[in-house]
C-alpha cells in the first residue's frame, strides 16, 4: 500500500507521463496482492496517464503541422526547465528548431535528450541526422549504424562514400535493395560506387539494369557508355554513345565519349565526324580539340589538324601528346623548323615508356635528315635498335653509314650483323618506319653485303 502512495503522489499533479512513469506504475501493481479494487483503481490511473501523454503528445504534432515552430519550442522548453517533461518534448522541439534553421541549438536539444532517454531511437536517429547534416561524419556514423532505418542507412553508406569506403557502401545499398528491389537510386549508387573502384564488369551489370527500367536515364547511359569504354569493349561503348545522339542530338557529352570510342577503335574518319559535331555545337574544349586534331592527322587532313592542334597547344603547352602530334603535323607540312622544336619539347615531356620514344626518334630521323645532320640520323637509329631490339635499325644503320655517312666498312659491319640477326624464313615480313616494304628487306641487305665485300676487297680493306 505505501507504494501505492509514493507512486501516486510522484504523479498528484503531472500533466503527462513518459515510458519510464508508466513502468514505475506497473512495478506498484505488484504490491497490491489481493487488493482487487484498488489494482482495478491504478489500472485505470495508468490508462487516464496514457490518455492524457497521447492528448499531449498530439497537441505538440499538431502545433507542428500547422507549422506554428515557436509555439512548440516554447512549450516544450518550459517543460524542459521545469522537469515536468517526456522524450516528446525534446523530438518535437528537435524538429522545431531544424525548421526554423538553429542546427546548434538543435544539436544541444538532441545531446541533453539522447542523455537522458539513451534508449528513445527516434532521438538518436535525429542526433546522428543532426551530425549529418553539420557535416560531422565522425560522430554521426556510429549513431546510423545503430539504425535499421532506410534514410539512416542511406546517409551512412554516403559517410561510406565520402571516406572512400565504396565496398562497405555497396554492401549498405545492396542491403537496402533487398526490400526495394526496382528502386533506380540504389541500383545507380551500386554501379557508381563499382565504377569508382574500377570494377567495370560489375558497374556495367547494374548500369544496364537501369537501362532496363528506365532507358532514357542521361546521367545512367552516359557512364554506361564510360564503362564498356573504360572495360576496352568500345564498340559497345559507341553502341550506348549513340543510344544517347538518339534521346538527345545536342547533348555533346554523348558526341565526345562516341568520337572517342571512335578514336580508340582507330577508325580515325568517324571520329573526325563526331568532333566536327561537338565544334558545330560550340564544343571547342580542350578533349575535342586535341582528339580532333589527331583524327585530322591521322586521315591526312594535315592543314586542319594543325589549326585544331595549335589552338589545343595554347591551351596545354605541357601536354605530350599534342607536342608530339603536332610535330608530326608540321613535318607533314615541310615545316621541319617547327616540327623539330615541338618534338624537341615532346621528348622533355614524355613519361619514360619505351612505345613513347621510339615513336619520337623515329620521327627525329625525317627531321635530321632534312636538315642532312647525318651522323644525328645514325644516332638515332642506334637508339632505336636500344630501345626495340629490332632488327630492322640495324639494316638502317648499314644504310646510313653506306649512302649518307660514305663509311663502307661501317655499313658492311652492320649489313653483316643484320643478315645474322634475319634468318632467311622470317625476313619477309621485316617492316620499316614507313610501313611494309615490297622489297624483302633481306634481299637489299644481301645485294649490298655483297656489293661493299666486293669494293672493300679491292679496296683492300676488307678485314677477315
Amino acid at each position: 500500500m505505501y507504494e501505492l502512495f509514493r507512486v501516486c503522489s510522484k504523479y498528484c499533479g503531472r500533466q503527462s507521463v513518459n515510458f519510464s512513469d508508466i513502468f514505475d506504475l506497473i512495478k506498484a501493481i505488484r504490491y497490491l496482492d489481493g487488493m482487487n479494487y484498488y489494482k482495478s483503481f491504478l489500472v485505470f490511473v495508468l490508462i487516464a496517464f496514457w490518455v492524457v501523454n497521447s492528448a499531449y503528445s498530439q497537441n505538440l504534432e499538431t502545433l507542428f503541422l500547422q507549422k506554428d515552430y515557436e509555439q512548440v519550442e516554447s512549450v516544450c522548453a518550459d517543460r524542459i526547465a521545469s522537469q515536468n517533461m517526456n522524450s516528446s518534448d525534446y523530438f518535437w522541439l528537435s524538429l522545431s528548431l531544424e525548421q526554423m534553421n538553429k542546427p546548434q541549438r538543435n544539436l544541444d536539444v538532441l545531446l541533453e535528450g539522447t542523455s537522458l532517454y539513451p534508449n528513445d531511437t527516434s532521438l538518436v536517429e535525429l542526433l546522428a541526422i543532426a551530425y549529418y547534416e553539420m557535416g560531422n561524419f565522425k560522430e554521426a556514423a556510429p549513431l546510423l549504424e545503430r539504425s535499421e532505418n532506410k534514410n539512416s542507412q542511406t546517409k551512412l553508406a554516403r559517410i561510406k562514400e565520402f571516406y572512400g569506403q565504396n565496398n562497405e557502401a555497396i554492401d549498405i545499398y545492396k542491403s537496402l535493395l533487398e526490400a526495394d528491389s526496382n528502386s533506380l537510386f540504389l541500383i545507380k549508387k551500386i554501379a557508381k560506387n563499382y565504377y569508382r573502384i574500377d570494377s567495370f564488369p560489375q558497374a556495367i551489370q547494374y548500369l544496364e539494369q537501369v537501362n532496363l527500367l528506365y532507358d532514357a536515364d542521361i546521367e545512367s547511359l552516359y557512364l554506361l557508355s564510360k564503362a564498356y569504354e573504360k572495360n576496352e569493349d568500345f564498340e559497345k561503348s559507341l553502341e550506348i554513345a549513340n543510344r544517347g545522339i538518339e534521346i538527345d542530338s545536342t547533348q555533346t557529352i554523348f558526341l565526345r565519349q562516341a568520337g572517342k570510342a571512335s578514336f580508340q577503335m582507330k577508325d580515325y574518319r568517324k571520329a573526325s565526324d563526331y568532333f566536327m559535331l561537338c565544334y558545330e555545337l560550340n564544343d571547342t574544349s580542350l578533349f575535342v580539340q586535341k582528339l580532333f586534331g589527331i583524327s585530322n592527322h591521322r586521315i591526312d587532313a594535315n592543314f586542319a589538324a594543325e589549326v585544331l592542334l595549335e589552338s589545343a597547344y595554347k591551351k596545354d603547352s605541357l601536354n605530350f601528346e599534342l607536342c608530339y602530334f603536332l610535330g608530326r603535323t608540321l613535318k607533314e607540312l615541310r615545316d621541319y623548323e617547327e616540327s623539330q622544336y615541338y618534338l624537341n619539347k615532346a621528348y622533355e615531356l614524355m613519361q619514360p615508356n619505351p612505345d613513347n620514344l621510339i615513336a619520337y626518334h623515329v620521327e627525329m630521323v625525317t627531321i635530321h635528315k632534312h636538315f642532312k645532320q647525318y651522323q644525328e640520323m645514325y644516332q638515332e637509329y642506334q637508339t632505336l635498335y636500344e630501345l626495340s631490339n629490332d632488327p630492322v635499325y640495324v639494316y638502317y644503320l648499314g644504310s646510313t653509314a653506306q649512302y649518307y655517312l660514305k663509311k663502307k666498312s661501317l655499313a658492311f659491319e652492320h649489313y653483316k650483323a643484320f643478315l645474322s640477326l634475319t634468318p632467311e624464313e622470317e625476313s619477309d615480313e621485316l617492316s620499316s618506319d614507313s610501313g611494309k616494304m615490297s622489297l624483302s628487306i633481306r634481299k637489299v641487305a644481301e645485294e649490298n653485303y655483297e656489293l661493299l665485300k666486293k669494293e672493300l676487297f679491292f679496296e683492300g680493306e676488307l678485314k677477315n
